[in-house]
């Protein structure tokens, strides 16, 4: 279908897609992601919420980047933020651990060790059915979107970034930093979300504040894993 440029077909799969299995919905925006005309129907259907912005993987987000369209570069940046292309290097990297998934006996590797893992590595920022806090995205049914979902966003978390989930960074007057998630502002205050509280700034007492480009999670975490690990770790994001 990408082959072809109709208007009948973005308005075809958008109006069918939640009813769509999950491997159909990733075939069909394959498609709604090859073509600018058909990226603008895709948005439109996003900012209506007939499609959840959360069904697109960073893959596909990025795939939308490079459409090198003006009106789909700023219309993505409104929707989910800071995005950048990512490395070679981080591609295969992706790429690699994609096939090392796929091809391992995962009967064999234990999904409980896998949960332990996410409790001392993600819970803290993310809640996954029982387990973690809701601080940064939900993972709660995350497994639909495929390995890929999670490798594109533990390898690279700054190519996507969220705009929910942008840092912003406060500086006062007497030199304290504060960083974390904005949680409200008023006329005379800002209000910053951090991982175990809320923390009000009066905006007069405020020196410099910033909205950062990165991630709040952090590169390299699967690094420090044995692979042995990794793929217990993955094994429990993904449901296998």
């Amino acid at each position: 279908m990408a082959r072809y440029e109709s208007a009948e077909i973005p308005n075809a799969l958008i109006s069918r897609f939640n009813r769509l299995s999950p491997d159909q919905r990733s075939a069909a925006l394959n498609v709604l992601t090859a073509r600018p005309k058909y990226a603008l129907a895709l948005l439109d259907a996003v900012a209506a919420n007939k499609i959840g912005r959360d069904q697109i993987s960073a893959f596909q987000i990025r795939q939308l980047t490079q459409l090198n369209n003006p009106d789909v570069e700023k219309r993505v940046a409104a929707v989910w933020g800071h995005f950048a292309k990512t490395s070679d290097e981080k591609k295969a990297q992706i790429d690699r651990m994609e096939k090392t998934f796929n091809e391992a006996p995962l009967w064999a590797y234990s999904g409980s060790a896998g949960r332990e893992h996410f409790k001392k590595l993600c819970s803290q920022c993310h809640k996954l059915g029982d387990d973690g806090v809701l601080f940064g995205p939900e993972l709660t049914g995350s497994a639909q979107h495929g390995i890929r979902y999670f490798l594109e966003n533990v390898i690279d978390p700054n190519a996507v970034v969220g705009a929910d989930f942008q840092m912003t960074n406060i500086e006062t007057k007497d030199g304290e930093l504060v960083s974390g998630l904005l949680g409200g502002e008023t006329d005379t205050t800002v209000t910053i979300r951090t991982q175990t509280e809320k923390i009000t700034v009066p905006k007069n007492k405020i020196a410099r504040r910033e909205l950062s480009d990165k991630s709040i999670m952090p590169e390299g975490l699967l690094d420090a894993m044995q692979p042995r690990e990794q793929l217990e770790l993955l094994k429990f994001l993904t449901g296998k």
